[in-house]
């Protein structure tokens, strides 16, 4: 059931984050190959059809630069969904390569507006897939929890009760008190035992004896 919702959650999550990259991949290229103080004061002398018309023109061509690069990059994400590859690194990396790819296949205007202009796809495509970590990248891998998979350790058994025996000396044999039936034979025999929590103060008089698991059958 829990990877059932997991998978669910891949499938919102994973187009977010394309459309995010997406986004922030035309930001960051129509920043780089533009000069927006100049393009601004250009633009602000056209009516409103043309100011409309310039801007299609631009986010169409940066547009298919970005699908192609995004094409490009779903190869390495769907590896990373599949093997859970959760890496910043290899996020930024596969989505950046991909961009300077796409900038060596496509050349939006013919010739780029700006000199060293082949650097900007690969800075979009870094962005863009620091972006994409950021809402899914993180989380690759629907099959894998997010906090590894690791299972909770198990609680340490509690250690045995001390009992606390108060024991007798007496001469050693068979009849005596202390003989083969007490528990240190020929030394001593029990005359008065207490079961305490591991963590209490022995009284005083008492010795610890460690407890033994009683034996099947016994009464």
């Amino acid at each position: 059931m829990d990877r059932l919702l997991r998978l669910l959650l891949r499938v919102l999550v994973v187009p977010l984050g394309y459309l995010a990259g997406m986004l922030a991949m035309l930001v960051v290229m129509t920043m780089g190959l533009f000069d927006l103080s100049h393009a601004l004061p250009r633009l602000m002398t056209l009516d409103l059809p043309g100011i409309v018309d310039a801007v299609i023109k631009v986010m169409t061509a940066l547009s298919g630069l970005a699908l192609t690069a995004w094409g490009l990059a779903s190869v390495g994400m769907l590896f990373a969904e599949v093997f859970a590859v959760r890496s910043l690194l290899y996020h930024t990396l596969n989505v950046g390569l991909a961009g300077w790819i796409a900038g060596q296949m496509l050349t939006p205007f013919g010739s780029m507006p700006v000199d060293g202009a082949d650097f900007y796809p690969l800075a979009a495509g870094l962005c863009g897939g620091v972006v994409y970590w950021i809402i899914a990248g993180w989380t690759s891998g629907f099959w894998k929890p997010i906090d590894g998979g690791r299972m909770p350790r198990r609680p340490k058994p509690a250690p045995a009760p001390v009992i606390p025996a108060r024991f007798l000396t007496g001469p050693g044999g068979p009849g005596g008190p202390g003989g083969a039936g007490a528990p240190f034979p020929g030394q001593s025999r029990v005359v008065e035992a207490e079961i305490l929590p591991p963590d209490s103060p022995v009284p005083m008089g008492l010795r610890s004896v460690p407890a033994t698991p009683r034996q099947p059958g016994s009464s």
